[in-house]
């Protein structure tokens, strides 16, 4: 319990509601951004705009111990979709998206 309050505490003091730029940690090719989502009801959303497509984004829920749900899929379905995982490290972000690793800042 302690660690998913922490990791949820970390990434709610490293959000300034202002995008991170996001690059393929295998190729370093700029492969997107995410930015942070203001709620009222104490949980935490992000949305991740690639620059593979043209759509506004994907609406990703934040669980406390950094795993990304597909937030659209979840009121659609009424069940959890997993799409990834978000961790902070040392001095970046490490974004996991449906196998894809990138390091955003």
């Amino acid at each position: 319990m302690k660690k998913s309050l922490l990791m949820a505490l970390v990434l709610a003091s490293a959000f300034q509601a202002h995008a991170y730029n996001c690059s393929d940690k295998v190729t370093g090719a700029e492969a997107g951004k995410f930015e942070e989502i203001p709620t009222t009801d104490g949980s935490q959303k992000i949305t991740y705009m690639s620059n593979r497509t043209t759509t506004e984004g994907w609406e990703l829920l934040v669980a406390n111990n950094g795993n990304l749900y597909n937030a659209d899929m979840m009121v659609q379905n009424g069940k959890d979709i997993l799409v990834g995982k978000l961790e902070m490290k040392s001095y970046y972000f490490a974004l996991t998206l449906n196998g894809r690793q990138l390091v955003c800042e």
